[in-house]
């Protein structure tokens, strides 16, 4: 879908597609299970998988109507000798990093304390009555009559998108305790190395140093820490972020309102990842509209005040 609405032919182009596709995907996917959930509760996976496979079969008809080749004829590389043993040694070093850290979540059980106590009850629980159950407050389940199923914990309101990606996991494999039930982890700093190099072409970035800042960014202790302990949301959060900025940063250079349809949809997924999530993307908006009419330091000011205001009211 990304590779119809972006902008054709700039540099780096498959790589934010495949990069920045996986957590699109994955957005939509968990939007659909809300849907079908209000349809057709107890029916969750069939009906949201046949949608998906239909509609990229659609986009793949579209693709190729258009001619989907010519969008990367112009991708091609001309390396030297040196920076093909230089990009093959960042290759080796990703590869490398995010191999060690899938073995590491898939003889790992579940592990993290946040995912363990809030994130991966909830899908469990969704598993086995295939439908969304409703979680509340403790003050509320204990005040409930219970009359229909009702569970509590402690983070009970708060966005449940990554929960929502755990029961996609869990519905595809027809399991829910298995440890390779949490490989997203590992393939999202995976996407997040290919949109980091993907866009540092797009930012007018050689080759060799756009690998070389794909493998700075698979490989920062932070992100390693919360892949190997998957499970949870802030690395989904922080990957959602940087899409989002760049992506505005990519508007914002080329003038072109197609990178909308990027990142519009990515600041969707940070208020639906974790509160601090409408904070960033109110951030990334706000700073998006002053750089795009160019407006004053004072009009910024203001703007920030009234956000500030609006999400304290919010939250």
């Amino acid at each position: 879908m990304l590779h119809l609405l972006l902008p054709r032919g700039f540099a780096g182009r498959l790589a934010i597609c495949a990069g920045c596709g996986y957590l699109a995907g994955l957005l939509l996917t968990v939007i659909l299970l809300r849907v079908f959930n209000l349809l057709a509760p107890g029916h969750l996976y069939v009906p949201t998988l046949t949608v998906l496979l239909a509609a990229a079969l659609a986009m793949a008809v579209v693709s190729h109507r258009r001619g989907w080749k010519s969008a990367f004829r112009d991708q091609r590389l001309r390396l030297s000798k040196l920076e093909k043993a230089l990009a093959l040694l960042f290759l080796g070093l990703i590869a490398l990093r995010l191999g060690t850290l899938v073995q590491e979540v898939a003889i790992r059980p579940l592990f993290p304390w946040d995912a363990l106590m809030n994130w991966a009850p909830k899908a469990v629980v969704w598993s086995h009555y295939n439908e969304l159950v409703p979680f509340t407050t403790a003050e509320q389940w204990l005040a409930s009559d219970h009359a229909t199923a009702l569970y509590t914990l402690r983070a009970a309101v708060y966005p449940e998108m990554v929960p929502l990606i755990l029961l996609w996991n869990m519905l595809g494999a027809n399991v829910s305790d298995h440890s390779l039930l949490y490989l997203s982890w590992p393939l999202l700093l995976f996407c997040l190395a290919m949109a980091t190099y993907g866009f540092s072409r797009s930012f007018a970035l050689q080759p060799v140093p756009s690998l070389l800042a794909a493998y700075l960014v698979c490989s920062l202790p932070f992100a390693n820490v919360h892949t190997a302990l998957a499970g949870y949301a802030d690395l989904w959060m922080a990957t959602a972020f940087m899409f989002a900025v760049c992506s505005a940063q990519a508007l914002v250079n080329t003038r072109n309102l197609r990178f909308l349809a990027l990142t519009l949809p990515i600041c969707l997924a940070c208020v639906m990842l974790k509160r601090p999530g409408l904070v960033l993307a109110g951030i990334v908006i706000l700073t998006l509209v002053a750089c795009w009419f160019r407006t004053g330091p004072r009009i910024l000011l203001g703007g920030v005040v009234i956000l500030l205001i609006l999400l304290f009211i919010g939250i």
